[in-house]
């Protein structure tokens, strides 16, 4: 009995260990590197923010809502999740890819624009 116990308490620790692996975010994802807050919502905050590290997080408040989660991005094509591979996560479905917008030439400024889950995102300035 001990054996089947230490047994399991092994594999659920490779399993844990295995679903907060962390990955770099591949040069195909990119774009997606920086601090995103929301600008179509006043009443309700959204702030994702994806290291080329592959750490993330995302929060959301309002006045029902009070979501912290940092972790790891994971890549599905161009849908992202933020979290652990396999548990906690918070799932963005891309709706319009990220694209750059100059501001100005000299000095060089632009900031990035995208849509995930319908909430459209802007970073900060650069």
């Amino acid at each position: 009995m001990k054996t089947l116990y230490f047994g399991c308490l092994i594999a659920t620790t490779c399993l844990l260990f295995l679903s907060c692996k962390k990955e770099e975010v591949p040069d195909t994802n990119a774009k997606y590197i920086g601090v995103w807050k929301n600008t179509s919502d006043t009443t309700n905050f959204y702030r994702i923010v994806i290291n080329a590290d592959g750490t993330a997080s995302y929060n959301e408040r309002s006045a029902a809502t009070n979501k912290n989660i940092t972790g790891y991005i994971f890549f599905d094509g161009y849908n992202f999740k933020i979290g652990t591979k396999n548990f906690v996560s918070e799932k963005f479905k891309t709706n319009s890819l990220p694209q750059r917008i100059t501001i100005s030439v000299d000095p060089y400024k632009y900031y990035t624009i995208a849509t995930f889950n319908g909430i459209n995102f802007k970073t900060i300035e650069n």
